[in-house]
């Protein structure tokens, strides 16, 4: 984690966020330890300081991060859901895919060709 761009960070405690969140309220001190022992091994303050939080947050039973649009995983896991209601409404305004030739149509074609030079 020392060497990770801020966002990925971000990013990287959004996704560790979703995981503990499915996970058994049992892992969370685990799971907390697991963010502080990384926030002890940084050297950059703001970065420690940040995944301490993090822990804490963890430890809580709270989000410890948020997407850049400031959704927490859940939220953000629900944003991007649909009913099978909503599918079918969002299916039905898709474009159709271009129609392509059946490659079988050539071949009966280039048959019909050779059939003339061979007679």
């Amino acid at each position: 984690m020392p060497s990770l761009p801020e966002q990925s960070l971000e990013d990287l405690l959004v996704t560790f966020d979703a995981l503990v969140g499915i996970s058994d309220a049992a892992v969370r001190p685990a799971a907390a330890g697991l963010l502080r022992r990384a926030a002890e091994a940084s050297a950059n303050t703001a970065r420690r300081e940040r995944l301490s939080r993090a822990a804490d947050a963890v430890a809580a039973g709270e989000p410890c991060a948020r997407t850049a649009d400031g959704l927490t995983a859940i939220q953000a896991a629900a944003a991007q859901t649909a009913t099978a209601e909503e599918w079918k409404e969002i299916e039905a305004n898709l474009p159709l895919p271009p129609e392509t030739p059946s490659p079988f149509e050539e071949e009966e074609e280039e048959d019909e060709e050779d059939r003339r030079f061979m007679d």
